[in-house]
């Protein structure tokens, strides 16, 4: 069985709403599930540690202090739970490398990029509470991560939010799994 499901896809595709609806649905067939949030983690814990030099600060893809300190609290997290639900788009090659790669040798990690239309995404972004900087970045952004993702993860999962709910979405997610645990 896989000890981490990774939601990968640009902002604004659905990661954080499907996250949500499979967390719960894990946690009602019995699992013990953490829904790991890497803006959380990013936002409230690494950048409030009075420890951390401001002046370095990067965007979390690209900090590899942060990258290193969230990898290690993924493994904590292993250790307690069935299953992890970790939300993060992997579109940098120290993203991929420190997480993906390096953490999937410890752990078996199930990796579903969602995607969705371009026109669609710059939709959801405009209608996110979170305006401003954050919002001009992930449009920004936007064909980058969408490139990333098509030249590094082709074999992976690929799901197409685009006319699902993310409930739908994660309902899918949930069968994957299932089918996995009981090919086991």
């Amino acid at each position: 069985m896989y000890k981490i499901i990774w939601l990968d896809g640009a902002s604004g595709v659905g990661k954080t709403t499907v996250a949500n609806f499979l967390t719960n649905e894990l946690m009602e067939n019995g699992l013990t599930v953490d829904n790991v949030d890497s803006d959380y983690y990013y936002q409230e814990k690494y950048l409030s540690n009075p420890k951390i030099d401001q002046s370095k600060v990067k965007s979390p893809w690209a900090d590899e202090c942060f990258l290193k300190y969230f990898k290690g609290q993924l493994v904590l997290f292993c250790e307690k739970n069935d299953i992890l639900v970790v939300q993060m788009a992997l579109t940098d090659d120290k993203c991929r490398k420190i997480l993906l790669e390096s953490l999937g040798e410890k752990v078996g990690i199930k990796h579903i990029i969602l995607n969705a239309s371009k026109q669609t995404i710059k939709d959801r972004l405009k209608e996110r509470a979170t305006k401003g900087v954050a919002q001009r970045q992930a449009l920004e952004r936007l064909d980058w991560n969408i490139a990333y993702l098509n030249k590094y993860y082709k074999e992976d999962t690929w799901i197409n939010t685009e006319e699902k709910s993310a409930e739908n979405v994660a309902d899918e997610i949930f069968s994957m799994i299932e089918k996995s645990r009981l090919q086991k």
